[in-house]
């Protein structure tokens, strides 16, 4: 497992919205409601619970621990994911919170910060003046100055930056590891034990699941002298409830009364 690839993502999003060069004219949508913009609850802890029993993956064979990690953290109700480093020469950050009804937080590399929030099937985008003055010149940083791209999910152009708030797809691309995996030792992770899924392969890394409760995945990190990524990917916040709000109407350009 290697940490996640920024440069591919923002790549993508630069190439879906580099049409916005010529809509200068176009205006803000009124389609969302009023309100905050969108968020998680800051103040919000992790439940105590009482120590849960182990879960039984360290007899299995790495795939086996590693499918169910994937299926934990793609099922789990929220969770958020956090880290940054540097991955193929970009530093990058990333802060994301999934709960069941969507996700919201940022991606940031190489200084280009790109907030993300999706609720439902609607998935809004917003960058900095910076950010879409180097996509589509001033046209675009005027148009979007200070407001989120709207757009369906599922919207071609977009596919790639907004399966980034999807769970699953997010699990899988996270979760993907370039070689053979072996298990590794018992570890210790934030106070919680953990077996480590290593992948050998130049650039790979360590996945660490917990050995108790759910197998989720805790952390994925890559291994000191193997690659030049340094860096580390959290899993955090499992169960801790997600809030989800559309940004103010006024904040809002729809991507639909955008002429192409």
């Amino acid at each position: 497992m290697s940490l996640i690839r920024p440069g591919g993502l923002l790549a993508g999003a630069l190439a879906a919205v580099a049409f916005l060069a010529g809509c200068s004219g176009a205006s803000g949508t009124r389609g969302a409601s009023s309100g905050p913009t969108s968020g998680a609850n800051p103040t919000a802890t992790t439940p105590v619970a009482t120590t849960p029993a182990e879960n039984g993956i360290a007899d299995l064979s790495a795939k086996q621990i590693l499918a169910k990690a994937k299926d934990a953290l793609s099922q789990a109700s929220s969770v958020r994911i956090q880290g940054g480093g540097f991955s193929e020469g970009e530093q990058f950050a990333l802060d994301m919170r999934y709960g069941r009804d969507g996700a919201v937080g940022s991606l940031t590399s190489n200084g280009q910060t790109i907030e993300l929030l999706r609720i439902g099937s609607t998935v809004y985008l917003k960058g900095s003046a910076a950010f879409w003055r180097s996509i589509g010149g001033n046209p675009a940083a005027e148009l979007l100055k200070g407001r989120y791209l709207k757009m369906p999910a599922n919207t071609r152009e977009f596919a790639e930056v907004a399966s980034f708030t999807d769970l699953k797809k997010s699990a899988t691309e996270l979760l993907a590891p370039d070689g053979e995996i072996s298990k590794g030792d018992r570890t210790t992770i934030r106070g919680m034990a953990a077996i480590g899924l290593k992948d050998p392969t130049n650039g790979g890394g360590t996945l660490y699941i917990a050995l108790r409760g759910e197998p989720y995945p805790l952390r994925v990190a890559p291994d000191k002298g193997k690659t030049d990524d340094v860096g580390s990917m959290d899993f955090l916040d499992y169960g801790v409830p997600v809030t989800l709000m559309q940004p103010p109407a006024d904040q809002v350009v729809d991507v639909s009364n955008l002429g192409r």
